[in-house]
């Protein structure tokens, strides 16, 4: 385990409420194991890429918030909101990132109790090609119950090599982080599914157009994967 990966590990357990710890000059490539450490201890950990959905999450829910500069004077603004919800926070912040919240909120600068070093790196393998998948099935599926239907369509677009629109993506977030989770896709494209997983990503593919109203997209999804797998529709 990394040193710095452990020493948030055990501010996060040795926190009774809330606190903000700071990954600083932090790179994509280093955000899929940091999460899959902290899942280790928090399988409910959520990953944001915009700091407003914080609003929503339980009290004392553990997060790790991929900042952008301009969610500065939000963060600066809304802090409040980490205190009254006991919120423990990871910020995973570019190193421009950073020195804009040390200067665009420095009240919310303050409040950050650790500071941690990202290394340099390349990205970890997420595990054996099969347990990758089921991860991703799994996240799909979760995505889908919790209401969160078009993150669900991206993330099996993605896996399946179907066109996404850009303003989609752009809106993506997942539940580790839209960074991490692309990563993680493309590594997974080289990967050949066999029918059964196909099957069953067109199928919550098919689930997520229609939790959004699509349901004549969803009929075409539907007609694709049976043609795709050589299903004959049936006969009346």
């Amino acid at each position: 385990m990394n040193d710095w990966i452990a020493e948030i590990r055990q501010g996060l357990r040795l926190s009774p409420r809330g606190v903000l710890i700071l990954v600083d000059d932090a790179v994509p490539e280093r955000l899929g194991g940091l999460v899959r450490a902290l899942l280790a201890d928090h399988p409910d950990l959520e990953v944001l890429a915009r700091p407003s959905g914080l609003i929503d999450l339980p009290d004392g829910a553990v997060v790790v918030l991929v900042p952008e500069a301009e969610d500065a004077a939000w963060l600066n603004i809304n802090r409040p909101v980490f205190a009254r919800k006991s919120l423990k926070v990871v910020l995973f912040c570019r190193r421009e990132v950073t020195e804009v919240l040390a200067r665009e909120a420095p009240d919310f600068y303050d409040w950050i109790a650790q500071r941690h070093e990202c290394p340099p790196g390349v990205a970890e393998p997420f595990g054996q090609p099969p347990r990758r998948l089921d991860a991703f099935r799994a996240l799909a599926t979760t995505l889908n119950r919790s209401g969160r239907a078009t993150d669900a369509e991206v993330l099996l677009r993605k896996l399946l090599t179907l066109p996404v629109e850009a303003d989609l993506e752009s809106r993506f977030l997942g539940l580790k982080a839209r960074e991490a989770v692309l990563a993680f896709v493309r590594d997974t494209e080289a990967i050949e599914l066999d029918p059964q997983t196909r099957k069953a990503l067109w199928t919550e593919l098919a689930l997520a157009l229609r939790s959004q109203g699509r349901h004549l997209e969803a009929a075409e999804v539907e007609a694709q994967r049976d043609q795709e797998l050589g299903k004959s529709p049936p006969t009346s």
